[in-house]
């Protein structure tokens, strides 16, 4: 293939992919530089970390899921342009947080003591509730369903 052909397809490769539409990913945590909005506490994966990810690719990254729902009641306008995800407390991998389903374990620490564990899976949610007796599980609305459970017990410094 000629040099000019060349440039022509790479021309139009770039193009089409810039023509695509931008997808929100999440992003990896950062322990050395990521400090939630929230509470002001550093992020660790620890399996209980949260991220709300904007469409110029900006990323909020919450210590624990309640701080990343009580961050969203104060700025509501701004969360419905955002997507979040929240990491899955098992295998710590992300999880789109309208496709998780939450357990509250007060049992089971997170970082602020909201305790609200997040799962990727029904039944990896389930077998955790199972074991830890008085849990909730919450698989619908589940900001809603937290931000109730959190108005009265939100953490201020």
């Amino acid at each position: 293939m000629g040099t000019s052909r060349w440039f022509a397809l790479a021309f139009i490769t770039l193009v089409v992919a810039a023509c695509a539409p931008y997808v929100p990913e999440p992003r990896e945590v950062r322990p050395e530089t990521d400090v939630c909005p929230e509470c002001r506490m550093t992020v660790v994966g620890d399996g209980h970390a949260a991220q709300a990810v904007g469409e110029d690719g900006t990323v909020l990254m919450f210590d624990d899921p309640g701080c990343l729902v009580m961050h969203a009641l104060d700025d509501p306008e701004h969360f419905t342009t955002l997507t979040s995800f929240v990491q899955d407390f098992d295998t710590h991998g992300w999880v789109p947080w309208d496709k998780a389903v939450f357990v509250r374990a007060d049992e089971v620490p997170t970082p602020m003591n909201y305790g609200w564990h997040a799962f990727g899976e029904l039944s990896r949610a389930e077998t955790f509730a199972e074991v830890h007796p008085g849990s909730q599980l919450v698989s619908r609305n589940t900001q809603t369903v937290l931000a109730a459970d959190l108005k009265d017990r939100r953490w201020v410094p």
